[in-house]
């Protein structure tokens, strides 16, 4: 909105506004990384052409609802800045809305622009901070209850446990399959390497309370005795008792007579075994 003073050139008919905002494309330079409305104003004629104003003009920019206002400046280019004077007011629009926005004094026209406040995030002043936060230099300890259970307050079974099968239940029969299971032996197993290998001496050690039997030397053979060895010797035997009973005499002579008779009957017994035992082994 803009308001001329009294006697301006009555050529004026009207009024032209360009309109930029924040990360517009053609930002001017001065103004880039902020938060701004730029509004391009001129005064025009009945065709539209531009008119430089006589004396100083009055204009009103709106304001964005819910922002500060922190500056109003006057761009001559891209580059420079003039920071202006300004009141808040309050305003209707063409569409009969109450409006915020800010009015100054233009000597020129060209691109005004409104800076607004960065906003920030205000803390209360007493809100906690980290060094308010309590430090627990206690011990924490799990307390138990008095009555809690124990492990001997644990019942103890005393009874037979059994697996009962239902009556209902139903029962599978395995195939039957020629699979010959094999026995597994574990990796670990000994093997005959590591058979531990006696090296010592073994001895059977006898006590010495042992009785001691002597054997006497053998330097013949023994065989068996046929039925027939045995009747042979019989015989034999029962005739040399008669024949020694035969030739017993008186006891007239000496013990060297006797010595010799002996010997006789015994080398007759020997003669006669040989004979019946050749003839058992012809037969």
């Amino acid at each position: 909105m803009v308001q001329l003073e009294v006697g301006e050139i009555a050529a004026i008919e009207g009024i032209s506004v360009g309109h930029k905002e924040t990360k517009d494309p053609s930002t001017p330079n001065v103004l880039k990384d902020k938060d701004y409305d730029l509004f391009d104003i001129s005064l025009v004629d009945a065709n539209g052409q531009a008119i430089s104003p006589l004396k100083d003009t009055l204009v009103i920019m709106p304001v964005d609802e819910g922002k500060t206002v922190g500056k109003v400046v006057y761009l001559p280019n891209t580059d420079q800045e003039e920071e202006l004077d300004f009141t808040m007011t309050s305003y209707v629009d063409a569409n009969g809305k109450t409006q915020q926005g800010v009015v100054f004094v233009a000597k020129h026209f060209s691109e005004y622009g409104i800076v607004y406040q960065a906003r920030e995030t205000k803390v209360p002043s007493d809100a906690p901070t980290a060094q308010d936060k309590p430090v627990f230099e206690g011990t924490l300890e799990s307390k138990v209850p008095s009555d809690a259970p124990t492990a001997k307050d644990k019942p103890a079974f005393e009874g037979k446990l059994e697996s009962k099968v239902p009556s209902d239940a139903p029962n599978y029969e395995l195939p039957e399959s020629d699979f010959v299971p094999e026995t597994s032996v574990p990796k670990v197993a000994p093997k005959a390497q590591d058979k531990p290998v006696f090296e010592g001496t073994l001895e059977s050690k006898v006590p010495s309370d042992a009785p001691s039997h002597k054997l006497l030397a053998f330097d013949g053979k023994l065989e068996p005795m046929s039925k027939e060895d045995k009747q042979t010797k019989d015989k034999v035997e029962q005739k040399e008792v008669k024949n020694a009973s035969a030739n017993t005499l008186p006891n007239t002579g000496d013990t060297t007579n006797s010595a010799v008779l002996g010997t006789m009957l015994a080398l007759s017994s020997l003669a006669l075994y040989g004979y019946g035992r050749k003839k058992g082994e012809n037969n």
